[in-house]
């Protein structure tokens, strides 16, 4: 996570006061390519933190010893830039037949935020497809769970879910027709 260290809307852009800090650590690949097993679908900020959603599998061991990937939700300080604390959301297990897809972080206030995600489920051959489930949780600005984790028969897309005041909303397309879904943001 990188913070530019002088205000917005400057002319000109300087590397003058950028800091960074790592929000998550990798573990390695067999065959040594980029592939991290993870997919970052959501950064926002809250009060007091920056958090960041992420569907990953364990990072432990070799990556491509891993096939089920779970969402957590990282917060990173923005008074001290560092010491960012891990939280998981789900608990799918390796052998299973769920998965969790890439999340979307949606603000609700300074300090409330849902996290969605696809529920991805095992096909005969052993790899993950869309399944006809989203799962859904509210956190803290902390990224602290809020409640418990439910789910709904629902579809998630490319499109960002948006938040008007009252509930979140987004939309798929079913046979070239748009099928627009909302989650009640209380």
């Amino acid at each position: 996570l990188i913070r530019y260290g002088l205000p917005a809307g400057e002319e000109t852009f300087v590397n003058w006061g950028a800091k960074n800090t790592k929000i998550m650590s990798f573990t390695q690949s067999r065959d040594q390519y980029n592939y991290t097993g993870a997919l970052m679908g959501g950064l926002a900020e809250s009060a007091g933190n920056y958090l960041a959603a992420i569907s990953t599998v364990p990072q432990t061991g070799y990556i491509e010893d891993h096939t089920v990937s779970n969402v957590v939700v990282t917060a990173t300080s923005k008074s001290s830039f560092a010491g960012t604390q891990t939280h998981q959301l789900t608990s799918y297990a390796e052998g299973g037949s769920q998965s969790a897809g890439t999340p979307f972080l949606v603000k609700l206030s300074s300090n409330r935020f849902l996290v969605l995600w696809n529920i991805l489920e095992k096909t005969s051959y052993g790899s993950f497809q869309l399944g006809s489930q989203v799962g859904y949780a509210f956190v803290d600005g902390s990224g602290q769970l809020i409640g418990s984790v439910q789910t709904a028969e629902a579809a998630l897309s490319d499109c960002q879910p948006i938040y008007n005041g009252q509930s979140v909303a987004w939309y798929t397309t079913q046979n070239s027709a748009p099928v627009f879904y909302t989650i009640d943001g209380s």
